[in-house]
């Protein structure tokens, strides 16, 4: 039997490995429309590092607060005509004997691990299950981020792990762009932070893991969510791309398994999901200590490459291009921009935006700010606003005057758009905490 770190390309046929499936992926298309399906094995055997010729200790890899004995992870690929040869032949979580794929070395900012090389799996590739009535405990190391740490990477490429248990399930819904169909479901996750948010299932994703979760009714689901990218709808929320994968249920260790936690706290979680907190952004943006802002010169700069930052400045009120009112979904809180037709078919709440400026000692940055941020700053709420867009009554004076000079604490988030084949960005205020000092009494 082949340790998988010895698999090269100079081996040719002369080895075969024992793995255990990490993710089946679904097929995509890459850049030329060839179909294809990308897999993710671990290696069954556990490294060991040796400290002297009587005794040796198994490597361990630290995950936050969770110990994981190391398995080498290697990606595997089918391409084209060979999808058919395995298209009912790997399960998740099953251990396969493979011979005979096609090794490749794999390009520098694709390595996944201390493994350089993938697999090709072909009409030539010799794929035998291993007889065991179940899967045993995944030997592979995870490394997932705190939900307090993922506004760090919000709406930026570098995709986020997380770990948690679906507290809900939103039913699939359906959505048209032009002539493309796509479909996307919501869920809801929890972890023992107690903090819950929202995902969104695009797709396959919605088809496959989605339908899958929405039937575990009886005990919720404990999922790892691999390579998610965070962004700022609902304030802060994590979307499946095209990269990502949803594990289920999977044979972890015991310190990975959510069930005897979410089970002594059913009662609290629940109460937390009927309050809906994962539209409470106060709990996914922590106030920014002293350390956290940078200056506004410098926040630009950090902008351009679309890396969200923490400023702190004064605040003024813009002229406006655009109505205060607007519309929102009523389950991930994203902005709308639709006509009547589309509102009527969809749930959606009024909501909220204006321009403002932001001004310190090295600089200016004009953002938007939307609900539910903009309404700590301002005396009228979205149906207020809507009421006086609606009657023609002029709201500017009195925002202008509520905000300016107010002190605050801005997150920051940048968006590059195209308007008439001009590229330009955007700057939107994700998060803000007023810190104007209190007046002092006369």
């Amino acid at each position: 039997m082949s340790n998988v770190m010895d698999i090269t390309p100079a081996l040719k046929t002369e080895w075969t490995a024992l793995i255990q499936v990490l993710e089946v992926g679904h097929i995509q298309e890459n850049i030329g429309r060839e179909e294809l399906r990308h897999l993710l094995f671990t290696d069954c055997k556990v490294h060991a590092t040796f400290f002297s010729q009587s005794t040796f200790q198994y490597s361990f890899l630290t995950c936050g607060n969770y110990h994981l004995k190391h398995g080498t992870k290697v990606l595997a690929i089918i391409y084209g005509y060979h999808l058919p040869l395995f298209k009912h032949t790997f399960k998740p979580y099953k251990r396969y004997y493979i011979s005979n794929a096609v090794i490749t070395k794999v390009q520098t900012q694709f390595v996944i691990n201390s493994y350089k090389y993938s697999w090709s799996l072909n009409n030539r590739t010799l794929v035998q299950p291993y007889p065991e009535l179940q899967p045993p405990v995944l030997p592979c190391h995870f490394q997932f981020t705190p939900f307090t740490q993922l506004h760090r990477h919000a709406e930026t490429d570098n995709y986020q792990n997380i770990r948690g248990v679906v507290i809900k399930c939103f039913p699939s819904e359906q959505l048209h762009d032009g002539s493309e169909l796509s479909s996307k479901r919501d869920i809801i996750i929890v972890n023992e932070e107690r903090i819950l948010i929202l995902l969104t299932l695009w797709n396959s994703f919605d088809d496959n893991e989605g339908y899958a979760l929405q039937k575990m009714t009886t005990t919720p689901p404990m999922i790892f969510g691999m390579r998610l990218k965070v962004i700022t709808s609902n304030g802060l929320s994590l979307t499946t791309t095209m990269g990502s994968a949803i594990i289920i249920n999977p044979p972890a260790a015991k310190d990975l398994h959510l069930d005897n936690w979410y089970n002594e706290n059913e009662g609290e979680l629940e109460q937390l999901l009927n309050r809906k907190t994962y539209n409470e952004s106060d709990l996914l943006f922590p106030i920014p200590q002293k350390n956290d802002t940078v200056p506004i010169a410098t926040a630009i700069e950090s902008l351009k490459s679309q890396k969200p930052v923490w400023i702190k400045g004064s605040l003024s009120l813009l002229h406006q291009h655009r109505s205060f009112s607007n519309t929102s979904c009523a389950n991930c809180q994203k902005l709308i921009e639709a006509d009547a037709t589309y509102l009527q078919n969809h749930k959606y709440l009024a909501s909220s935006r204006a321009t403002v400026q932001i001004d310190d000692a090295t600089g200016s940055l004009s953002a938007t700010i939307s609900k539910p941020d903009l309404e700590k700053f301002i005396p009228f709420t979205p149906e207020e606003l809507k009421y006086a867009e609606d009657n023609e009554k002029s709201v500017h004076d009195t925002i202008a005057t509520s905000v300016d000079s107010v002190l605050l604490f801005a997150f920051v988030c940048s968006q590059k758009t195209c308007h008439q084949q001009e590229p330009s960005t955007t700057y939107n205020i994700v998060k803000a905490y007023n810190i104007t000092p209190a007046k002092k009494p006369k």
